[in-house]
């Protein structure tokens, strides 16, 4: 792209190139051309779809009227028998359904006090259910279900994983304390043959005279997203001692668990939900679109330019479609076709410098900047500050123009201009305090990119500091359990990785895994991220074996999801051959590094920064091996590569030219070494300021061989 062109014409350069790609068939029309990871996806969701068409028609073969889903017999799932809506609207919870002492009617206050009333409750609680059975099973109406009814009770809830809950869910919960809001201590579940068994065990239960429902969840009228039902109570037990103390039970209906169990249901809810997990528009809305893609229907233009009428509803689907593309497929090029279909139906509702224009150039300025088309995403988002910064935004839009600084910050962070990033971050802050007030979500938001400046200064308190700042505000608006919480808690770890305090950046990463696993299941790719962070922790404290532990337990997860090409599996290929050249298995490091190399220049190019890093790593298991030429070689190939994607000036060129440096020690060309170190020390000065331990290294690596060059003139 010509440095001459104005930003107009830049950008009219880079529209021109999202709307040639994937251009090949002979008729002009668009060819979708997939990743195999969307290939494996799309594979996952024809087994998905089916299951949950399975389900939707075997829910019609055993309550083709909905009674169960259209009674009101059962609740519709609310929480509203435990709390009212106060004034401001805020929820006030009951005191009289919190869990209870053994000795009075004051709530628990620690968990033994707890279990100690479970003990009590369960023989009860177990007595009532099978009592009620009984009654269902002899009541005239479901006299004709000949087949057994399956009871379960389960044993007392684990004490770590019921304070886990206690904590994350119901922390803030007034009146407190936070354990006295568990109602899953005590549980049971009940298989029915019919929806007349479990229409009359919900009467029954209503109509004991010791049992008051607390809570119902129904999900015979809302199902779960692999269209499971079921009925989900907590009922408070009276005791003849007056103690209450509330239980769970499950009604279940046997033919709808069994299909359940029979396709393995729970293998597509761990797979999709966090494809769902807040998603634009409704559940069912996000289930069309990829039955949409699923079914080749956007295989041609056709398909795109029937949304060009500009209605909302049209606008509305490719907002959802960009987000399928961007956020869930990472099918960038298509992504950026139907942002750019979007940008079009807005120029011609609007003309070329509507507002709503801005939004759609941000969000492609998004779309390139996960590319790494670093330049270009620059470009867009000055095109969509140049639109609002036109429009002399009132205070309650600009919002938009603090999302677009905050965006450039990324690129410039990107691209190792650390201080302009920071610059950026300020501007987006102060916009955003000014009208949103120091508490919302997305100030908490430009903390954590701040602190990501700062971390990369080697300013690691003030780094530490400012996620603090992060983390505080998202928990209060988003509550502990938010993947934002998780990302924040994984950045800190990060920094307490980098001061050395590897302990406590271990327990900090578990804290991420945890929220994680809890939001996304165990085999999800950020999981993967989080088991592979563990492992570089595990590996700076020369665990060795238990880092590879961690690396494969990522890899298993990755190429589960992902295949065994993706770039994922490539950098932990490169993590587990650290592993190798740590335990001194050079041979076998290098084979791992080449697998990792081979990957990456399938699926990035030769010219990727992770090729760059893969060759960096080579090169230090070569000079490990005592192959200097061949190291010096490999460095070289590595700073090519950063220096055309990165610039002269950033961080990773100046780490290549300390590696090269070294390599000259070590051979001896002294002279060459501190010219070397010079150059890394002038990035470092200009990326990380004049306070970064890598300049006082570099600064310190330089007198020690200088002095080294001075006494070897003496002897001379």
């Amino acid at each position: 792209m010509s440095a001459s062109l104005s930003l107009d014409e830049r950008v009219e350069e880079i529209i021109t190139g999202i709307d040639k790609a994937h251009y090949s068939s002979d008729d002009g029309s668009n060819v979708l051309v997939l990743r195999d990871e969307t290939k494996l996806f799309l594979k996952t969701l024809e087994g998905y779809l089916y299951t949950r068409k399975a389900m939707d028609e075997k829910y019609l073969e055993v309550d083709a009227l909905q009674e169960l889903a259209k009674s009101d017999k059962i609740s519709d799932g609310s929480d509203s028998g435990i709390f009212l809506l106060g004034k401001d609207g805020e929820k006030e919870f009951k005191p009289e359904y919190q869990q209870q002492t053994v000795e009075s009617t004051t709530p628990v206050s620690n968990m033994e006090e707890l279990y100690e009333v479970a003990k009590v409750t369960k023989e009860e609680f177990e007595n009532i259910i099978n009592h009620l059975c009984n009654q269902v099973r002899n009541d005239e109406d479901c006299e004709d279900e000949k087949e057994e009814i399956r009871i379960t009770f389960a044993e007392l809830k684990d004490r770590d994983r019921a304070q886990e809950k206690a904590a994350d869910d119901y922390s803030k919960r007034n009146p407190g304390p936070s354990i006295s809001w568990l109602f899953d201590i005590v549980r049971g579940c009940i298989e029915f043959t019919s929806n007349k068994q479990i229409l009359k065990m919900v009467e029954l239960i209503e109509g004991h005279p010791r049992i008051k429902i607390a809570q119902a969840k129904n999900r015979f009228a809302t199902p779960t997203l692999t269209g499971y039902r079921d009925l989900n109570l907590h009922i408070q037990i009276q005791m003849p001692s007056e103690i209450r103390h509330t239980c769970e039970i499950q009604i279940h209906h046997i033919a709808i668990r069994q299909l359940e169990k029979q396709l393995n249901g729970h293998k597509f809810y761990e797979y999709f939900r966090s494809y769902f997990a807040g998603a634009t528009g409704s559940l069912e809305d996000r289930l069309n679109d990829l039955r949409f893609i699923s079914q080749g229907k956007l295989l041609s233009a056709n398909v795109l330019n029937q949304l060009l009428d500009g209605s909302n509803e049209d606008e509305d689907r490719l907002k959802r479609l960009a987000d399928l593309f961007e956020d869930q497929l990472c099918e960038y090029e298509w992504a950026l076709k139907v942002h750019r279909r979007l940008l079009e139906i807005r120029k011609m509702k609007f003309g070329e410098e509507h507002s709503s224009l801005a939004d759609s150039y941000h969000n492609m300025g998004g779309v390139l900047r996960r590319q790494g088309r670093l330049e270009d995403a620059m470009a867009i988002y000055e095109k969509s500050l140049k639109i609002n910064t036109e429009k002399n935004l009132i205070e309650g839009e600009q919002s938009s123009v603090a999302d677009t600084y905050n965006s450039m910050g990324g690129v410039l962070e990107g691209q190792g201009k650390l201080e302009d990033a920071m610059a950026m971050y300020e501007k987006s802050l102060e916009i955003k305090i000014k009208n949103l007030g120091g508490e919302h979500s997305s100030v908490a938001v430009t903390y954590s990119n701040m602190a990501i400046v700062l971390q990369g200064k080697g300013r690691l308190e003030d780094a530490m500091a400012m996620y603090e700042k992060s983390l505080k505000i998202t928990i209060k608006n988003l509550g502990g359990e938010h993947s934002s919480v998780a990302i924040t808690y994984s950045n800190m770890a990060g920094v307490l990785q980098g001061q050395g305090k590897l302990e406590d950046a271990m327990k900090t990463y578990e804290k991420s895994l945890e929220i994680n696993i809890k939001n996304l299941g165990g085999e999800h790719s950020t999981v993967a991220i989080t088991y592979n962070n563990m492992g570089l922790v595990l590996e700076r404290q020369g665990r060795f074996e238990d880092a590879m532990a961690m690396y494969e337990k990522s890899l298993a997860i990755d190429i589960r999801n992902l295949g065994g090409e993706h770039s994922s599996v490539a950098d932990t290929y490169n993590n587990m051959a650290s592993v190798l050249e740590g335990q001194g298995k050079l041979e076998d490091a290098m084979a791992m590094y080449k697998k990792s190399l081979e990957i990456n220049i399938e699926n990035l190019g030769g010219d990727h920064s992770s090729v760059a890093i893969t060759y960096n790593n080579m090169a230090s298991v070569l000079g490990g091996q005592g192959k200097l030429e061949d190291a010096m070689a490999m460095y070289e190939k590595s700073l090519e590569i950063n220096i055309k994607n990165l610039g002269e000036e950033h961080s990773f060129v100046a780490m290549t030219y300390s590696n090269m440096a070294f390599v000259l020690e070590r051979r001896g060309k002294l002279e060459d070494a501190i010219a070397t170190h010079q150059k890394a020390l002038e990035i470092y000065r200009y990326t990380c300021g004049e306070g970064h331990p890598n300049v006082s290294l570099s600064m310190q690596k330089i007198a020690e061989l200088e002095e080294a060059r001075s006494e070897s003139y003496c002897f001379r």
